[in-house]
């Protein structure tokens, strides 16, 4: 597993398990971290970017 997608699936696990990131492939996880404007910023600010792509594209369920 890409090391970006390790920290962002721990990182959801601790801070946002209302999202069920497990339910995402690594691939999609990994493309959008990839991207060269995504890895100019802050860390923070790249797991908020795949918090709002992730809701956006309806690929998870949230629990309320």
């Amino acid at each position: 597993m890409d090391e970006q997608v390790k920290e962002a699936r721990e990182h959801f696990r601790t801070h946002k398990s209302h999202i069920h990131i497990y339910q995402i492939e690594d691939d999609v996880i990994a493309e959008l971290l990839g991207r060269d404007y995504i890895q100019r910023l802050s860390f923070e600010m790249r797991m908020d970017c795949l918090y709002d792509y992730l809701l956006s594209q309806g690929l998870c369920d949230v629990t309320e």
